[in-house]
């Protein structure tokens, strides 16, 4: 429930340094959509919770009828810790815990290297190369932000799923490829 915030610091990092306004403006807008983003992701399990138990469906995979119970634990923060009160267990490669062993090496290993990891090293390597062509660019050059953005994306995720010890999916892996996002240059 928490991966699609994984983006989240590449996303805010890059728009306070190469947002094309000038640092008030960067702040402010980033205060605007830290406050949408807890809104826009925040009113359903508000209104879950604040429902009756007795008269909403069961939370499945919670432990006690409650979504935050899935955010805070099974679905979010226990898949990072392995804390998962209510997992199926496991299954892979026989590994306690049975989601592969943890570390950075993870992503690289013989179930995933084949997946799409095999990109990332080319994608280290290309990342580089832009950043020092880029390195004398104004603040708000567009190829710098974009590689940082992608970069910061990638190293974020990579991270997380290399390092977290809960469930982990092979499938979990296309969330390191970048979405095409248009920069307008006007701000939001």
């Amino acid at each position: 429930m928490l991966q699609a915030f994984l983006v989240l610091p590449a996303f805010g990092a890059v728009w306070l340094l190469a947002a094309p306004v000038g640092l008030g403006r960067r702040l402010r807008d980033l205060a605007l959509a830290t406050g949408t983003l807890l809104v826009s992701a925040g009113w359903w399990v508000l209104v879950v919770e604040l429902w009756p138990a007795d008269a909403r469906p069961y939370i499945g995979g919670s432990q006690h009828n409650s979504v935050l119970e899935l955010v805070f634990g099974y679905n979010g923060f226990g898949r990072l810790t392995g804390d998962e009160v209510g997992s199926v267990g496991g299954g892979a490669g026989g590994v306690p815990g049975g989601w592969g062993e943890t570390g950075l090496r993870r992503l690289f290993d013989a179930e995933l290297g084949g997946q799409a990891s095999w990109l990332i090293p080319a994608a280290a390597v290309l990342l580089g190369a832009l950043l020092w062509w880029t390195r004398r660019a104004p603040r708000t050059d567009q190829p710098r932000a974009a590689a940082l953005l992608w970069g910061g994306w990638l190293a974020v995720t990579g991270l997380v799923f290399s390092l977290m010890a809960g469930i982990f999916h092979g499938y979990y892996l296309v969330a390191l490829a970048p979405r095409s996002v248009r920069w307008s240059g006007s701000g939001p």
